[in-house]
């Protein structure tokens, strides 16, 4: 079995918070890039995780729906760090 790109599960992400919920066989079609097994497993592993969830939708639809946890950046901001100018001790306040 080929293994799943590393860059296929910032793929999915990117398009599902851009996108919003939607259907297994849309998120295939929109992302060519990656084979339809690629997506599916890499769907599965971010199920797994809680980055997403999987509902079935009638008989052969499966909704993708992403998680808080997906929608939070990865990459935390820098915390912001307020600099106030130095005085001299003779400065009047």
């Amino acid at each position: 079995m080929k293994p799943i790109p590393p860059f296929a599960e910032q793929i999915v992400s990117d398009k599902l918070q851009s996108t919003g919920p939607c259907f297994l066989d849309h998120l295939v079609r929109s992302i060519p890039a990656l084979t339809w097994g690629e997506v599916f497993t890499t769907v599965a592993r971010m199920a797994n995780d809680g980055r997403v969830r999987v509902r079935q939708v009638g008989f052969v639809n499966y909704r993708v729906e992403p998680l808080p946890q997906l929608l939070t950046p990865s990459i935390q901001d820098a915390p912001v760090i307020n600099f106030q100018s130095a005085r001299s001790p003779d400065q009047p306040t």
